[in-house]
């Protein structure tokens, strides 16, 4: 891993930790989804987008305002989405299915948004 690379994870977990003002259940959240973005990336290293993201999450620290609204949202739904799924869930397939459904769309917003700020957030 290049150093680049290593750098900016670091700005990332701690920028993205300053946003969140160290909240104990989103930072555990954070440190697992920022340690798995970075262990399996889904598209090339790319500076300009770590940049943008970095003056994103400063504002989102800086200010309680949309930014600050968007980070904790993503992070309420990205822990409910990798806690246990209950029992009476996993056999009702119907249920399933929508629900995988439901983070379906919500993962192509967060793609939507990410494309239109030129940031990273998943």
């Amino acid at each position: 891993m290049s150093q680049d690379i290593i750098h900016a994870y670091r700005h990332l977990l701690r920028t993205s930790l300053q946003a969140i003002r160290y909240a104990k259940p989103a930072r555990f959240t954070l440190q697992s989804h920022l340690r798995s973005s970075f262990r399996n990336p889904t598209s090339p290293f790319d500076s300009q987008q770590i940049s943008h993201t970095l003056e994103f999450l400063n504002n989102a620290a800086k200010y309680k305002g949309l930014e600050d609204k968007i980070v904790r949202n993503l992070l309420q739904v990205w822990g409910c989405k990798h806690r246990g799924v209950p029992s009476s869930l996993r056999r009702d397939k119907n249920a399933m299915r929508l629900r995988d459904a439901a983070y379906e769309g919500f993962d192509e917003n967060v793609r939507m948004l990410e494309r239109a700020l030129g940031i990273r957030l998943g």
